[in-house]
């Protein structure tokens, strides 16, 4: 159950969803009011994931800075919720002196998984699409959930498949055994992911022109950087007990045209989803209810999109930040 660390790497168009991921959007607020309410069963029944997590910041943390690696994926449909739970709290206590003991995974992120079924896969999310295969291999939630202190994740929808015209797989030239190992890389893999904890802030790299140059080959038309648009995943966040997020003016080179000049609450969550896979028994992945979110427009590189992260409801956006967390895209 080890996780592996990754290896570090060194004009605007209109960004138009995907239907499925619109229809995630639509069944996304009616699951978070179910697994809320499972939540609340769970915690009062001893769910193994239950605990309110928190990090250890401004001066009761003396370090400057912290460099915390990125894990690789891999397959979660091998481990039950006790041994993911497990997983994942090993990996968090890695970082003593960025989180408080002891951790659990929340429940309210958490509790949607439906134990015994298979994942949205890597190579289904970001190659295949769904279907039957789409589910063999490493799960692409696997991104996120073992990497818990990648409190706000980029998905670079504008350089994938789910953004209709964009990327599109030369299958004559990619196979199922070159995507296992490289050169192909799906998608933009995070870099740098560094903490500042005395700042309230930290920040990830991702090399959108890197993606660009290594898919050309593997591409029928070769991807611009001008489609490098990109929603976020935030159930991270949501774990260590932030629950309102803003997308700060302090960002540069950024559009987000559908976004409120309010602070959003955080209702990312991980849930089981019967269609959405496209197989036959279903499947566990994320469900993002933030459409605001998902829409943010690169209009020049590199670009810096700072998210500001609250424990509580804040008055207005001008309210301080308890946390900052910047999203880096060159």
């Amino acid at each position: 159950m080890k996780a592996s660390p990754s290896k570090n790497t060194t004009p605007r168009t209109g960004f138009q969803p995907n239907v499925n991921r619109l229809r995630v959007y639509i069944l996304g607020a009616t699951l978070l009011i179910i697994i809320l309410g499972a939540s609340i069963l769970s915690i009062s029944s001893g769910s193994v994931f239950t605990k309110k997590n928190s990090l250890i910041l401004g001066k009761k943390n003396p370090g400057k800075i912290v460099y915390v690696p990125l894990f690789e994926s891999q397959d979660l449909s091998t481990f039950n919720t006790v041994a993911l739970s497990e997983l994942r709290t090993k990996i968090v206590q890695q970082f003593p002196q960025l989180v408080t003991e002891p951790y659990k995974p929340s429940a309210s992120v958490f509790n949607g998984i439906k134990e015994g079924s298979p994942w949205f896969s890597l190579q289904g999310f970001f190659y295949s699409g769904p279907g039957e295969q789409s589910v063999q291999g490493p799960s692409a939630e696997g991104r996120y959930i073992l990497n818990p202190l990648l409190l706000v994740g980029a998905d670079l929808w504008g350089l994938s498949i789910w953004t209709e015209g964009n990327l599109k797989w030369d299958r004559e030239k990619v196979s199922a055994a070159k995507l296992s190992v490289p050169p192909v890389r799906l998608y933009p893999h995070p870099l740098n992911l560094t903490y500042l904890p005395q700042e309230r802030r930290a920040e990830v790299t991702y090399q959108a022109s890197l993606f660009l140059y290594e898919t050309k080959d593997w591409v029928l038309a070769p991807l611009d950087k001008s489609q490098i648009n990109f929603g976020i995943t935030a159930y991270n966040a949501r774990d260590f007990g932030y629950r309102f997020i803003y997308l700060s003016p302090k960002s540069e080179n950024i559009e987000a045209p559908k976004l409120k000049k309010s602070p959003l609450p955080i209702t990312d969550f991980l849930s089981f989803q019967g269609s959405l896979c496209g197989n036959s028994s279903g499947c566990n992945h994320r469900n993002s209810p933030m459409p605001q979110l998902d829409t943010i427009k690169v209009t020049a590189l590199p670009a810096k999109a700072v998210f500001d992260l609250w424990r509580g409801p804040p008055e207005d956006a001008s309210t301080p930040a308890h946390f900052s967390f910047t999203i880096i895209i060159k």
